[in-house]
């Protein structure tokens, strides 16, 4: 009889752990939800550091634009393929591979 009660136990036990480890592993506030949480965090800020550096490099050329007319003409020929007053294009004829 005393047997049979601690196997009882004993199973309830075994029970009560391992749905403490599914519930640590799948519950919303899991495992697994925190590493899929810790890389959409990394992906975030991978993302940010590229719009911050995107976006110092647009603040520079604006500041440029808005205050140096040679920036202005720089950027234009450089973007736009513009050219300024008595400028002429000289088209170099491209080698041709064989």
């Amino acid at each position: 009889m005393r047997d049979h009660k601690q196997k009882k136990v004993l199973i309830f036990a075994i029970f009560l752990v391992f749905t403490a480890l599914m519930w640590l592993l799948f519950s919303p506030f899991g495992y697994l939800r925190l590493r899929r949480v810790k890389k959409d965090n990394r992906e975030l800020g991978r993302r940010i550091t590229a719009m911050e550096k995107e976006n110092k490099k647009m603040r520079r050329e604006a500041d440029c634009l808005a205050g140096d007319r040679k920036c202005f003409d720089l950027l234009a020929r450089r973007k736009f393929g513009l050219v300024g007053k008595n400028e002429l294009i000289i088209v170099l004829p491209t080698k041709k591979k064989k």
